[in-house]
């Protein structure tokens, strides 16, 4: 059994139909026994949009919040996944706590429900 780190771009998930195709590839690679790590964007302009909605209400927005907000982007694509695709799990990691710019620790990491 292999760990498959699958990461979909914003076309990739930039409509309901591609995403059900996301769903399909997820379901097929675990199907083959392997465990597979899914990372999604935002779906296709949602982060535009965001960064334009946030420069019109302040045009210097804190980048910690901005990181908040951005965020529901990927929460929305998540949100999105078939009923009969596997929960999200959320990984726990050490992240840089610099906002706008954090990175994920590599060090071993473990799932949270």
């Amino acid at each position: 059994m292999a760990l498959i780190v699958q990461k979909y771009g914003g076309t990739s998930v930039g409509n309901p139909e591609r995403i059900l195709n996301v769903a399909r590839r997820v379901i097929e690679t675990q199907s083959q026994g392997n465990q597979v790590v899914v990372v999604v964007s935002a779906m296709s302009g949602v982060t535009d949009n965001l960064i334009k909605l946030a420069r019109d209400v302040s045009p210097n927005p804190s980048e910690r919040e901005m990181d908040v907000l951005l965020a529901t982007g990927e929460q929305t694509t998540i949100a999105l996944r078939p009923p009969h695709t596997p929960s999200p799990r959320h990984v726990q990691g050490q992240l840089d706590p610099a906002p706008s710019k954090a990175q994920l620790d590599p060090a071993p990491s473990k799932a949270i429900s």
